[in-house]
């Protein structure tokens, strides 16, 4: 090759190859096993959408479907809660307010069992980290809402999670083992209003599609990087003698 009046011929180093083939072959797998995901992720998502448009599931004492297939159904619910568990779960964002969820533990009509519900959202207020009141509904009450993940995964940084009804984080295995009840295996978040004054402005699921598929961008880029970084240096330039 000829640049510039001078001439280069290609010679790739033998490690320097493998170098590369390594690299390039690796950045090039993780990059098509993000597409994976994505695609994954991308038929979870239809999939909870259609959920949604089905007709609402009541909620019964023994679940008509594994807690699974409920995952994203609307369902309903008739029962009490039980004012002994008035909980909130702190560092909860609404637009750029931070506050609360309100929880409570839904007894079900005609069963022995219950099912935790997440209410809604509020503010703290001045008095924090003094809990705000929540007005949870004292007679009987028919809910609607969707079955969430009944034990979302989060990180804590402290063995010190609970503070009274304050809760830094919660699961339907973590408050089941906690009250010794008998809950359901799914989390229904309530969608109706009970006059509770609580913001109830849920997003529908984000199965991470987009992460997935801006991750396969960074890894074929690092594997192109790779392979014209191999490419150039391979060039070196011939020696003239006169």
């Amino acid at each position: 090759m000829v640049l510039a009046g001078r001439r280069y011929r290609f010679r790739p180093g033998v490690a320097a190859t493998l170098a590369a083939a390594v690299v390039i072959a690796a950045t090039a797998s993780l990059g098509r096993w993000q597409l994976h995901r994505a695609a994954f992720k991308q038929h979870l998502q239809d999939e909870y959408a259609a959920r949604a448009t089905q007709p609402p599931v009541r909620l019964p004492p023994d679940l008509p479907l594994s807690a699974e297939a409920l995952h994203y159904r609307r369902v309903e619910a008739s029962g009490t809660f039980d004012p002994r568990w008035d909980l909130l779960v702190d560092n909860k964002s609404l637009g750029e307010r931070v506050g609360y969820h309100a929880f409570g533990l839904l007894l079900l009509d005609r069963s022995t069992r219950a099912v935790l519900v997440d209410r809604g959202w509020l503010a703290r207020t001045a008095a924090y980290p003094e809990p705000p009141p929540t007005h949870l509904p004292s007679g009987h009450v028919t809910l609607s809402g969707i079955a969430d993940n009944p034990n979302p995964r989060y990180v804590e940084l402290s063995g010190n999670v609970v503070d009274g009804r304050v809760w830094q984080n919660i699961s339907v295995d973590r408050f089941r083992a906690r009250s010794g009840r008998d809950v359901l295996p799914i989390l229904l978040v309530q969608q109706s209003d009970t006059g509770d004054g609580l913001a109830r402005s849920w997003s529908p699921p984000d199965t991470g599609i987009a992460t997935h598929r801006g991750y396969a961008v960074q890894w074929f880029a690092l594997c192109a990087t790779a392979l014209v970084f191999w490419a150039v240096t391979s060039f070196s330039r011939e020696t003239t003698h006169a």
